[in-house]
């Protein structure tokens, strides 16, 4: 059950993909047989707490083996789309869990793909994406705002907006399958760099994390050698266990915008959001900017996109089929 821990250079990790891959990711095919394995021995005594104290929710105590996916809101993104597909592939209930107090941050391209939705439409003559995007809320205004306190043009909060989406293309994930981590952040130390020892320890035995690390970013580089990575190999090295980790992106898709788009068909949720139904129209807001008006769809294809049903063919690229 246990592995040997050997020590290496956060920095040295952080710049090799494959070096990091292979000390910190562990095969999807192999996670819940591992997972499995640590709910024994003295695990029965420890239900509720992790190897370093931390609490462990009641949302990640149930039977059978439970991931994590962890953002600010769950969207149902193709990123989103992929992890949910896998768990159910895998027998794995999936947790996503938000983080509803956090602040929206322009210049974090996850964080603003969560209020400037962009659609694919798949591939145009030329090999490009067809993307349309579409801003839900005045991006500029509520920059800095806590995510739990943004309204669309439309009047509903953001969080509700996008659970909405969620439900309407994800209806498999189970009732309590949103799980809002503020309270847990904060209790736990508030800050990334003090939470994260005990974030991680819930990877030990309780759960399974999906996560995505983009190493050619630098302040997601940054992120992974100075917040992520200590707390992860002291954990290792302590216990003996590797944290579960599973990416949640393909690897040689890794940090590619497209996971952060949606596909086209989920327009016809949108309802008033949709280009010719704006409330720009009305109200003079600017929806969009220049370069996503050049981007938008032609409107044939973008009628056959909204009245398409729900199980039409997602788009399909490189990377789409399998996403």
């Amino acid at each position: 059950m246990t592995s040997v821990y050997r020590h290496e250079d956060p920095a040295v990790l952080t710049a090799n993909r494959q070096r990091f891959g292979e000390h910190v990711y562990t095969p999807l095919e192999q996670v819940v047989e591992r997972w499995r394995k640590r709910r024994s021995g003295l695990f029965s005594a420890m239900p509720s707490e992790t190897a370093t104290g931390a609490t462990v929710p009641p949302v990640l105590r149930g039977a059978g083996p439970v991931a994590v996916l962890c953002r600010q809101v769950g969207t149902p993104n193709y990123e989103m789309r992929r992890v949910v597909r896998l768990c159910a592939q895998h027998g794995i209930r999936l947790v996503v869990w938000e983080f509803h107090t956090d602040r929206f941050v322009m210049e974090n391209r996850d964080k603003y793909a969560l209020g400037r939705l962009g659609f694919y439409g798949g591939l145009g003559r030329n090999g490009g994406r067809r993307l349309e995007y579409v801003r839900i809320f005045d991006v500029d205004t509520m920059n800095g705002n806590a995510f739990r306190d943004i309204h669309t043009y439309r009047g509903e909060t953001l969080i509700e907006f996008h659970h909405r989406l969620l439900a309407a293309e994800c209806p498999e994930l189970a009732a309590d399958a949103l799980f809002d981590g503020s309270s847990w952040f904060a209790a736990h130390g508030g800050a990334a760099k003090a939470y994260y020892p005990a974030f991680v320890s819930l990877f030990l035995r309780h759960a399974i994390l999906f996560e995505t690390f983009v190493l050619q970013e630098d302040n997601q580089r940054e992120f992974t050698r100075d917040v992520f990575l200590p707390a992860f190999q002291a954990l290792y090295q302590k216990t003996g266990l590797k944290p579960l980790v599973v990416p949640a992106e393909r690897e040689d898709w890794e940090g590619d915008d497209f996971w952060q788009l949606y596909p086209e068909p989920l327009r016809r949720h949108l309802g008033p959001y949709r280009v010719r139904d704006q409330v720009a129209v009305d109200t003079g807001l600017n929806w969009e900017t220049p370069a996503d008006r050049e981007a938008r769809p032609t409107s044939a294809r973008r009628a056959a996109a909204l009245y398409s049903g729900r199980d039409a063919a997602l788009p399909q690229a490189v990377g789409a089929r399998d996403y």
